[in-house]
C-alpha cells in the first residue's frame, strides 16, 4: 500500500503540474525565467538530498555529460517551454490528453530501432493512441477555435514525441555506472545551465517579479524533485511498469485540475478520449521494453 500511495501522490503531482504553469502564464514574465528558479530549486533539493550518493567522478565523465544533456533537454527543459506556449491558450484537459501519449511516441521509437518487436496489440494501442488526440481535437468543435490552430497543434504534439523519445534514449543509452540518482542531478544541472543562458536574450522588468511568481515557480520546482525522487523510489521497488501507472494518474488529475481550478468542461468526446488514452497507454507500456530499473 505505500508505494500505492507514492504511485498516487506521483500522478496527481504530474496533473498539478499543467495547473501550476497555467497559473505562471499569467504573469508579465519570461517563461525562461520561470523555469529557471524552479530547475534551481529542484536541482538544490535533490543534490542535497543525494550528496551522500552522488559520485561526481561519474557524473563529470564526458559520456555522462553528453547523455545528461540530451536527456534534460527532451525530459525537462524542451517539453517544460512548449507546455507554457500551448497552455497559454488550450484548456489543460486537452493537453493532458495530448501530452499522455508520450508512450506511443516511446513505442514508435523503439519499432524504428527494431521492428521485430511489432505485434498486433503494439499496433492498436498507437492507433488508439493517436485517435484519442483526434476525439480530444474533435471535441473542440473546431480545429481553429480557443486558440488552436495548426502551429499550436504541431508544437503540442512535439511535447510527448520530446517525453518518448527521452523514455527511448534513456532504455538505449544508459551508461551502466551512472545511477537514476546522478542522472537525476545532471539533467536539472544541465536544464539550469540552459536557462541561464537563455536568460540574457529575454526581457525581465524586476518590477513586475512578485511573491506570488516567486512562490508558484518555487511549487513547481518542489513538485519536479518531489517527482524525481518518488519515481526513482517506485521504480526501483516496484518496477517499471508498476510506475507507469502513474501515466493513468496523471491523465486523470490534469483533467480534473482544469475543471476544478479553470472551469473548463468535459463534452462526451473528450470523455471519450480520455477513456482511449488510458486504453491505449496500458496497452504500449505492456509492450515497451524496460530495461533500467536501479
Amino acid at each position: 500500500m505505500f508505494h500505492v500511495a507514492l504511485l498516487i501522490v506521483l500522478g496527481v503531482s504530474w496533473g498539478a503540474g499543467f495547473a501550476v504553469i497555467k497559473y505562471l502564464i499569467g504573469f508579465p514574465l519570461p517563461e525562461v525565467l520561470s523555469l529557471a528558479v524552479a530547475t534551481f530549486t529542484a536541482t538544490i533539493i535533490l543534490f542535497l538530498s543525494f550528496y551522500s550518493k552522488l559520485n561526481m567522478s561519474n557524473m563529470l565523465r564526458r559520456r555522462t555529460i553528453k547523455f545528461a544533456i540530451i536527456c534534460g533537454l527532451t525530459s525537462f527543459l524542451l517539453p517544460l517551454l512548449l507546455e507554457f506556449h500551448v497552455l497559454e491558450t488550450l484548456d489543460i484537459m486537452l493537453a493532458a490528453v495530448v501530452i499522455s501519449t508520450a508512450p506511443v511516441f516511446s513505442m514508435i521509437f523503439f519499432l524504428l530501432q527494431n521492428p521485430s518487436r511489432l505485434k498486433l496489440n503494439t499496433v492498436l494501442g498507437i492507433i488508439l493512441g493517436f485517435m484519442s488526440c483526434a476525439v480530444a481535437l474533435l471535441s473542440q468543435g473546431s480545429i481553429y477555435s480557443d486558440g488552436l490552430n495548426l502551429v499550436t497543434l504541431f508544437i503540442l504534439v512535439m511535447i510527448p514525441l520530446s517525453y518518448g523519445f527521452y523514455n527511448f534514449y534513456v532504455e538505449i543509452r544508459w551508461p551502466k555506472y551512472l545511477t537514476v540518482k546522478e542522472l537525476a542531478v545532471s539533467e536539472l544541472i544541465v536544464c539550469s545551465i540552459a536557462c541561464l543562458i537563455l536568460l540574457p536574450f529575454e526581457k525581465i522588468e524586476i518590477v513586475n517579479v512578485n511573491i506570488e511568481w516567486a512562490s508558484l515557480c518555487l511549487l513547481l520546482g518542489i513538485m519536479v524533485s518531489i517527482e524525481a525522487v518518488l519515481f526513482f523510489e517506485i521504480q526501483s521497488k516496484r518496477g517499471a511498469l508498476f510506475c507507469s501507472v502513474a501515466d493513468y494518474i496523471a491523465t486523470i488529475s490534469g483533467v480534473l485540475f482544469g475543471v476544478i481550478l479553470f472551469s473548463e468542461t468535459a463534452n462526451i468526446l473528450m470523455l471519450l478520449s480520455i477513456l482511449m488514452v488510458l486504453v491505449s497507454t496500458m496497452i504500449v507500456n505492456q509492450s515497451e521494453p524496460k530495461k533500467h530499473a536501479s
